[in-house]
């Protein structure tokens, strides 16, 4: 009997990929394939070593800094494909325990979520009860090449994660809505004429169903429709210069707010390297932000930035940020590697042990084949990763590809 690498695997490479293509993406999309990606990306997520310990080191230091002057921010580097965006993605969930359409929960799929993480996830929403708030988590990733609007584009992603216009104008309008009392009235006005309420915004200066149904709500607005969507952008015309630090804190309160308090909150800033760049103006305005963040929102917003370097490196532009981003986490390939052993290479129970006998039998004529390659020579720690690695690691492939030929029918049967 030839039994092909599928049949052993957990996970059948031909019929069941990854949800997600192996990439993580950290975006504000509500649709049933971003469900389905989510919920995979949960139920797959590898939360033990360096990931766990990322998480447990961030939320500890979080849960000790809520009654300090001072919040934390946090820095997350690895090289390309690491997992930072992954790890980032799923501590957003964790985080604010993201419910599913069935009632499925986010910290509920997670399997084997280290003890020290899991107690501080629940002293989480303990301190949540005590204030009478919510968790909240804001995630996105800073676009690069995308100009001189630091403080605008950071206050984008919040507003997008509390379902508002992402830019600060919009926000605003949407805000003296909401403080005037007819916030809900103009939205439903605007919804029943067949619009959606945010792409309807987006047109703010020309839009005759806002400039109506604000006059239907408070008539003493403006005589006209024209003459309301001239006072819509006089009031809130298109930015043409970054927003400074004071309206920056006060669109976030205002985005934030929920009966006069702010919610315990995670702010994600992924790809935070690659948008600052070689731009120096650019690294400073990221640091004052974040800077502003920590300090002028009452302690209860933890932002979380990353790249593929760490702030202790000689990059110029990123030893800006070091003194902002007290706690670093640097990510290695052993990450990578258990995840690829969990998630990709798994193997079914019944197929471990003659797998395990059947490379022990050839070893030693495998062994005489490889070790003119350095790299793929036996090394002291092979016995302990062999089995869960085949096929996957450059020694284990060459390692297959000989057992290939040499694999006999007593072998196949065995297996």
């Amino acid at each position: 009997m030839t039994v092909k690498i599928q049949d052993i695997l957990v996970r059948d490479p031909k019929k069941e990929g990854l949800a997600n293509d192996g990439q993580a993406r950290i975006r504000n999309e509500e649709s049933s394939q971003a469900d389905h990606e989510l919920r995979a990306e949960l139920s797959s997520f590898v939360s033990d070593g360096q990931y766990g310990r990322a998480m447990e080191r961030i939320l500890s230091g979080y849960l000790k800094h809520l009654t300090r002057d001072r919040q934390l921010a946090a820095w997350i580097s690895g090289f390309y494909g690491s997992g930072k965006s992954h790890l980032l993605k799923m501590l957003g969930h964790l985080w604010q325990n993201t419910t599913f359409s069935d009632r499925s929960v986010a910290r509920g799929l997670v399997v084997g979520l280290p003890s020290e993480v899991a107690a501080h996830l629940q002293e989480l929403d303990q301190t949540a009860k005590r204030l009478g708030v919510s968790r909240f988590a804001a995630m996105g990733q800073l676009p690069a090449g995308s100009g001189e609007f630091v403080r605008a584009t950071i206050a984008s992603i919040v507003l997008g994660a509390r379902k508002l216009p992402t830019q600060v104008p919009l926000a605003e309008f949407v805000f003296w809505l909401r403080d005037q009392g007819i916030a809900k009235t103009v939205q439903a006005d605007v919804e029943k004429a067949g619009k959606n309420w945010l792409r309807e915004v987006e047109s703010l200066y020309v839009s005759p169903l806002i400039a109506s149904a604000v006059i239907k709500a408070m008539p003493s607005f403006a005589p006209t429709e024209a003459d309301a969507r001239r006072a819509f952008a006089a009031q809130y015309p298109a930015l043409k210069q970054d927003v400074d630090t004071h309206r920056f804190i006060k669109v976030i309160r205002s985005a934030l707010e929920e009966n006069g308090q702010l919610p315990l909150s995670i702010i994600v800033l992924d790809e935070v390297q690659q948008y600052i760049g070689d731009s120096p103006q650019r690294a400073a305005d990221v640091t004052e932000a974040v800077e502003s963040l920590y300090t002028k929102l009452d302690c209860r917003a933890l932002v979380i930035g990353a790249g593929q370097s760490a702030l202790s490196t000689n990059t110029p532009t990123l030893l800006r940020l070091r003194d902002r981003f007290s706690v670093t986490v640097e990510l290695s390939d052993t990450d990578v590697e258990a995840v690829t052993r969990r998630v990709v290479l798994s193997k079914k129970p019944s197929h471990m042990s003659a797998i395990k006998t059947l490379l022990d039998r050839h070893a030693g004529e495998i062994e005489r084949h490889l070790k003119s390659v350095p790299r793929l020579a036996a090394k002291r720690d092979d016995e302990r990763t062999i089995v869960t690695d085949y096929r996957s690691s450059p020694r284990a492939v060459a390692f297959g590809k000989n057992v290939s030929a040499l694999w006999t029918p007593r072998d196949r049967k065995a297996s």
